[in-house]
């Protein structure tokens, strides 16, 4: 049968430095490389090549909005309602749509100006992120980080 070489990749918050995880991650890099394969790296801080690799600042876990989630939910009871995305506003409007939706009256116009309107835009970003996604497809190999 023949070998068929595999895109592989690496996901973690960081991929920086000496760190165990980083230096773990490196050497079975070099392994899969070796055996022919292709490796990305994903993360929030990366000192990798940035042609196979996907910075994310916010996935770093020292991100500013990573430690602010951080101080509003550890050690406490209950949870802060901006934390778990509670938008009041946000929470209006759609109540607001959704009624101007169930009304006749309105049904037709909001669905035309709107809702289609947002579904061609969601429909578009999908076909990209599709055609994004099978041309990188990747299998992933999978570390957990203890941090």
């Amino acid at each position: 049968m023949g070998y068929m070489s595999k895109n592989i990749g690496f996901v973690s918050t960081r991929f920086s430095g000496t760190d165990g995880v980083t230096l773990e991650a490196s050497k079975w890099a070099d392994v899969f490389t070796k055996n022919g394969h292709n490796c990305f790296w994903f993360a929030g801080k990366l000192d990798r090549d940035m042609e196979k690799s996907l910075l994310v600042p916010e996935a770093y876990f020292q991100h500013e909005k990573n430690q602010w989630i951080n101080e509003q939910i550890l050690g406490k009871k209950r949870r802060n309602p901006s934390v778990m995305g509670r938008d009041h506003r946000h929470a209006e409007l759609a109540a607001i749509f959704d009624a101007l939706l169930q009304d006749p009256l309105h049904h037709h116009k909001i669905s035309n100006s709107v809702v289609s309107i947002l579904k061609d835009s969601c429909d578009k970003r999908k076909e990209e992120v599709s055609k994004k996604s099978a041309a990188t497809k990747v299998d992933f190999f999978t570390m957990v980080r203890g941090e």
